[in-house]
């Protein structure tokens, strides 16, 4: 198949190279206030708390507890180091089980520190401590870290943690309820 590339298309242009264009589009809209967003552990305490409880109970579902449990790995653990990642402070999570935000990632090859700030992608989060490419498979349809909540950081809001019940996934809110 030939790539079709927009972008290097001048703007007045799109149209005639539309035109030119044989072929199919395909896209998928998805609605990201039906999954978790994982950058609100970095905000206010009381969105914080509201992402963290959700995780949590992500993560404590029973199938999902067992698979950690084989894992040997602890939800408030993988909690703590997402919140570590994603807060903008150096400060060490309670239940992270670390001396220091940097202590998993001191031997890490190539060296890594702890970001805080916003993750950019999900695919970011491969990078946390305890979060591998199985846990991302498995738990990634639940999460999202858009939009961005600079607006609420920007405000110092409340912080309100919404998800739309409407259109959830019902495993997922299964596990928050």
């Amino acid at each position: 198949k030939d790539k079709f590339d927009l972008s290097a298309v001048a703007d007045g242009d799109v149209i005639d190279e539309l035109k030119l264009f044989e072929g199919d589009f395909s896209m998928v809209v998805k609605d990201e206030s039906t999954r978790i967003n994982v950058n609100k552990c970095g905000l206010t305490l009381t969105s914080q708390a509201k992402c963290k409880a959700a995780l949590n109970a992500l993560l404590s579902c029973p199938a999902e507890k067992e698979y950690l449990d084989r894992k040997k790995l602890n939800p408030a653990e993988v909690v703590a180091n997402i919140t570590d990642w994603v807060d903008n402070n150096t400060t060490v999570e309670e239940g992270s089980g670390q001396g220091s935000e940097t202590d998993p990632y001191n031997n890490r090859v190539p060296k890594t520190t702890v970001k805080n700030s916003f993750f950019d992608s999900l695919d970011e989060m491969k990078v946390v401590a305890g979060w591998d490419s199985d846990m991302h498979k498995i738990f990634s349809p639940y999460l999202t870290v858009y939009p961005l909540p600079i607006e609420e950081l920007t405000k110092k809001s409340g912080g309100s943690f919404l998800l739309n019940f409407n259109t959830a996934p019902r495993e997922l809110l299964n596990c928050l309820f």
